[in-house]
């Protein structure tokens, strides 16, 4: 694998030079989720990213993690219209939050092209919680534990 120094945007990126299907962090931005955000479980929400230097594209690529910025990835969507592929073109994706309670999620954007594909993920986490008023049960070792959540606060019932 070769590297080589790409200067762009008044900014140096390092450019992995290999084969095919290898993922390099540079080349577009993920503006929102981009961490500290709060989203109740299956509501909808805005997936945000734009292009800093085109490519030959082919498409869009989007995945969460509830694990870490480094995955375990989950797919949302694959092979999205590249739709503008300008500099500076914004993106977006509507995309309905998983009925899951976590406080590690992550969303990661690629962009897949003809050659080296490119990706951004969010800056930190964010989390995704039971929407007010709704139940959910969480093991608690021993017990078994059942809370509702209000706006503000979580109470055990």
């Amino acid at each position: 694998m070769r590297f080589r120094p790409f200067v762009g945007s008044g900014m140096a990126v390092l450019a992995i030079l290999g084969g095919g299907g290898t993922a390099v962090h540079a080349h577009v931005t993920l503006n929102s989720p981009n961490g500290g955000e709060v989203f109740d479980f299956n509501s909808p929400i805005v997936i945000e990213w734009e292009i800093d230097i085109p490519h030959n594209q082919q498409n869009w690529d989007l995945w969460y993690s509830t694990e870490s910025s480094g995955g375990d990835w989950v797919e949302i969507m694959m092979d999205l219209a590249p739709g503008d592929t300008a500099s500076g073109s914004v993106h977006s994706f509507e995309w309905t939050v998983p009925g899951v309670i976590a406080d590690d999620v992550w969303v990661r954007v690629r962009m897949d092209n003809a050659g080296t594909d490119y990706y951004d993920v969010s800056n930190a986490s964010f989390s995704i919680v039971p929407a007010p008023g709704v139940l959910s049960l969480s093991l608690v070792a021993p017990m078994l534990s059942m809370r509702r959540r209000s706006r503000g606060s979580s109470d055990q019932v």
